[in-house]
């Protein structure tokens, strides 16, 4: 495995309930909100971070990342969301 750390998913069911319970507590717009701003900070290292982290190394983490990207971004451009999550 060597420096990767372990990645769990969220089984279908599982992501429902929790769904369920954000909006049944009104909580589900500020976590979508936080989910979009964490994945925006993620991807926006300043240019010095990017440049000691190999292409390589960023490619994967885009791909393991894909998901969670497009979640944010439909959540962004939503009549709910806030578009200027979306830009850096």
């Amino acid at each position: 495995m060597g420096d990767e750390t372990a990645r769990y998913r969220m089984l279908e069911t599982t992501r429902a309930y929790a769904m369920e319970k954000l909006a049944e507590s009104g909580e589900s717009d500020l976590a979508a909100q936080r989910h979009a701003e964490f994945y925006r900070d993620l991807f926006a290292p300043s240019e010095a971070a990017a440049e000691l982290k190999p292409t390589i190394q960023r490619i994967n983490l885009y791909r393991r990342e894909i998901d969670n990207v497009r979640s944010a971004l439909d959540w962004a451009f939503s009549p709910v969301g806030d578009a200027a999550v979306a830009f850096v």
